[in-house]
């Protein structure tokens, strides 16, 4: 999901978050409610995450790295996750699909799976 080239734990591990292998979901201290606790859950296959505490914070990788990085849009995240990765050649003949916060939207768990 998500049409990336790249994975979700690569760019987290780029943005200098530790990411346990073996892993289908993390969670961190959230960076928009700025909490110490780990309230921010990235589903990596999915590819998506998802505030616990507030439920406006949320999106894809993308959005994620655009958003930390204090970028002004998903374009510019993009090319720098393809440069930084080292993936600057597949920039031109892959053609990811940059969408928008809503488009990924994260479905909050029934409360029997989150207990």
């Amino acid at each position: 999901m998500g049409g990336f080239p790249f994975e979700t734990r690569d760019v987290l591990t780029l943005m200098g978050y530790h990411v346990p292998s073996g892993k289908d979901n993390i969670y961190i201290p959230c960076p928009y409610c700025m909490g110490k606790k780990k309230t921010l859950n990235f589903n990596l296959s999915k590819n998506v995450y998802r505030c616990n505490k507030n439920d406006e914070h949320k999106g894809n990788i993308l959005t994620f790295y655009r958003d930390q990085m204090g970028l002004s849009d998903n374009k510019e995240a993009y090319k720098q996750i393809m440069e930084r990765l080292q993936m600057g050649d597949k920039l031109s003949a892959v053609k990811a699909v940059i969408s928008s916060d809503e488009d990924n939207e994260v479905k909050m768990a029934s409360v029997d799976k989150r207990n």
